[in-house]
């Protein structure tokens, strides 16, 4: 749940963003807590749509004179613990060249920060999140980029200037006549490793694509049973792109399948919705290998069952769910599983697993308004910065328990962190 240990903001904080269903949650806490300051008439992002995002540019007026303006871009957003113990989101911003942080709530009152540019538009509905996981293939790419070549075009593109370069990705810096190129995608570029590493950590790990892997961009008039035609049509490794917009199927059960590794992504949560049930189930003599399902909503229920995938990542998805079903359900998943900056909503359990033998994380994720349960697991699993709330019958049913990992809020339930029963 994004808690911090730390007075200030870090270079780890730089493109990480509280998911908005966290700060929803802590703005009705809070109402109820200070009625006072938090009247019932208070809004979250006051006259705006949503939360700034990465790049909004900010401008006010030291003690209101008109001669002392201050500027600053927002680069992410946190949580800081204050002294008695409540939580209060921050965005962390650049101003200048140094990394700070300014109050969520004098960002979006009037009088204060006033959004002057860049970031997305109030007609705009993209949720950027970004995240990280430590894993063995960060240190290869890390090491990589020293020797990936010069970024020679345009960024994401090709024919531009090689002496002038382009701007940086890693959003800590954005300076213009970065020289360095991602070795793997080739889009991205750099001044040096330490930007390399930072947007990798971000992230990059999550939209990186082999330079040479094959791309199947989605038409936005389509159905889902025409997406589950170029799905059975790629090949293992292909990436599936699905375009800003909301696709059904000819019926009201629709459903599509995803039997191959291959990477499914959209414009966001709110910019790419699919109307249907989302199945990942391994077949056609296909093993092993990697599934990715990334920044896109899914209204309907998720089933991860009957694979060999080393790795099913979820990063920046939103499952909303009907109560008489699981909204995620991790059936004969023996491999890794990831919930990354998720958000699941509704079904009967939020997130169901019931192999022994799946190794999972949930990272930065909400599971919430589950009719039973917000998780019931066979396997242990690790939980960081997390939040179950407001289900039904109580927050965790872990058989084998669960690795805290720190900064989660749990809704209490009948069993501990240890398998066993608790004082609940």
């Amino acid at each position: 749940m994004w808690a911090e240990d730390s007075d200030e903001p870090t270079e780890a904080n730089v493109g990480r963003f509280i998911p908005t269903s966290q700060l929803v949650h802590w703005h009705n806490t809070m109402k109820l807590k200070f009625p006072d300051i938090y009247t019932a008439d208070d809004k979250l992002f006051g006259n705006q749509k949503r939360m700034h995002t990465l790049g909004t540019k900010l401008k006010t007026f030291f003690d209101d004179d008109p001669d002392k303006p201050m500027n600053c871009e927002v680069v992410g957003s946190r949580w800081q613990v204050e002294y008695g113990g409540d939580r209060q989101p921050m965005y962390v911003v650049l101003m200048g060249h140094e990394l700070t942080q300014i109050a969520f709530t004098g960002a979006h009152e009037e009088g204060g920060w006033e959004a002057v540019g860049g970031g997305l538009m109030d007609s705009d509905s993209e949720d950027e999140e970004d995240g990280e996981e430590d894993s063995d293939e960060d240190e290869v790419a890390v090491a990589e980029v020293g020797r990936a070549g010069v970024g020679v075009g345009s960024s994401g593109g090709e024919g531009g200037n090689k002496d002038s370069g382009d701007r940086c990705s890693s959003p800590h810096c954005a300076k213009p006549g970065a020289q360095e190129t991602c070795s793997r995608c080739k889009k991205a570029y750099y001044c040096n490793v330490k930007c390399q590493k930072m947007h990798w950590e971000g992230f990059h790990k999550y939209e990186c694509i082999e330079h040479d892997a094959k791309i199947h961009r989605i038409e936005p008039s389509s159905s889902i049973e025409s997406i589950q035609n170029v799905i059975d049509a790629a090949n293992v490794g292909d990436v599936i792109e699905l375009p800003r917009g909301t696709f059904q199927g000819d019926s009201a059960d629709a459903k599509l399948e995803i039997n191959k590794n291959l990477t499914l992504g959209g414009e966001g949560m709110n910019g790419t919705v699919l109307k249907c049930h989302l199945t990942l189930k391994q077949g056609g003599g296909f093993s092993g290998g990697k599934i990715l399902i990334r920044k896109l909503k899914v209204e309907g229920n998720v089933t991860v069952t009957d694979n060999t995938f080393d790795d099913v990542t979820f990063v920046s998805v939103e499952v909303k769910a009907n109560p008489n079903l699981d909204a995620m359900s991790i059936d004969k998943c023996p491999g890794k599983l990831l919930l990354y900056c998720c958000e699941i909503t509704g079904g009967r359990d939020g997130l169901s697993m019931s192999d022994r033998s799946t190794s999972a994380r949930i990272e930065q994720t909400d599971i919430s308004c589950a009719s039973c349960r917000g998780i019931f697991a066979n396997p242990d699993f690790d939980i960081k910065e997390s939040a179950v709330y407001n289900c039904g019958g109580y927050g965790i049913k872990g058989r084998s328990g669960w690795t805290d990992l720190g900064g989660n809020e749990l809704q209490p339930g009948p069993w501990s962190k240890y398998g066993v029963a608790s004082a609940y």
